[in-house]
C-alpha cells in the first residue's frame, strides 16, 4: 500500500505585492527540485523522495521555508 499525506506548510495572508513569481518560499521550493516536485499549476508541492530517506534534508528545508515566510511577513509591517 502507498499513501500520500499532504501537509500544509505555510498558510498566511501574504503582503501586498506578493505573487507566485516573487514569493521567496516558492522560489526556494522551486530551487530544491531534489526535494520537492511542483504541480503544473504551481499550487501543489509534493515530496520528491520518501521522507524517511531524506528526513534531515526535509527538516532543514521546512525550517528554511518557515523562516523565509516569517521574514517576508516582518518586512511588510
Amino acid at each position: 500500500m502507498y499513501s500520500n499525506i499532504n501537509l500544509q506548510l505555510v498558510s498566511v495572508l501574504c503582503p501586498d505585492g506578493m505573487n507566485k513569481q516573487n514569493c521567496p518560499v516558492r522560489q526556494y521550493i522551486a530551487s530544491k527540485s531534489d526535494l520537492f516536485n511542483m504541480s503544473v499549476n504551481e499550487d501543489l508541492f509534493t515530496l520528491a523522495k520518501p521522507y524517511d530517506n531524506a528526513r534531515g534534508k526535509y527538516e532543514g528545508a521546512l525550517f528554511d521555508i518557515y523562516n523565509l515566510c516569517q521574514n517576508c511577513q516582518k518586512r511588510s509591517k
